[in-house]
Formats: structure tokens, C-alpha cells, sequence
């Protein structure tokens, strides 16, 4: 459990970003289960680590931060994605 909760925090950006891709091919894999909401989420916790060099407990802290933040982002605009294709696809 220590080895556990010692490489959790110590992940770098490059943890950060195979935990994010994980997730996207869990999702592929069971869709429906809303796991690539999650996977961003840890996409961008990797360009944070990555930028700022933080480890440990404030990269996890930003990772809750930016899940929370997306999932209240989906619920304001569920229909996200198709509002940006559409506007692609007018012009």
C-alpha cells in the first residue's frame, strides 16, 4: 500500500498522461460510462505537472479541481461538441 500511495505521489507528466489515456480506452473499450470526461481532466493535470513541475498532493488537487470543473462544464453545455462542429462546418 505505501509503494501505492508513494508512486501516486510522485507521477509526473508522463504518468499523468498514461493515467488520461488509460481512461480514454477504458471508455472506448465500456462506452457510455463517461470515463472521457475524466481523461481530460488528467490531460490537462499532465500539461499543469508538466509546465509547473508540481508533484504530489497539489497535482492531485488539480486533478479533482479540473474533473469537477469539466463535469460542471458538460451539465451547462451538454451539447458542446456539436455546437463547435456545426459552427465548423458553416463557414
Amino acid at each position: 500500500m505505501d509503494t501505492i500511495l508513494a508512486f501516486i505521489m510522485n507521477m509526473s507528466a508522463w504518468h499523468w498522461m498514461s493515467f488520461g489515456v488509460a481512461l480514454l480506452s477504458f471508455e472506448l473499450m465500456f462506452p457510455g460510462i463517461l470515463m472521457g470526461w475524466v481523461s481530460i481532466s488528467a490531460f490537462l493535470t499532465a500539461v499543469i505537472v508538466y509546465l509547473t513541475g508540481i508533484v504530489g498532493l497539489p497535482a492531485i488537487v488539480a486533478f479533482l479541481v479540473l474533473g469537477a470543473g469539466v463535469c460542471v462544464l458538460k451539465k451547462k453545455c451538454p451539447n458542446m461538441c456539436s455546437k463547435v462542429c456545426s459552427k465548423k462546418g458553416s463557414n
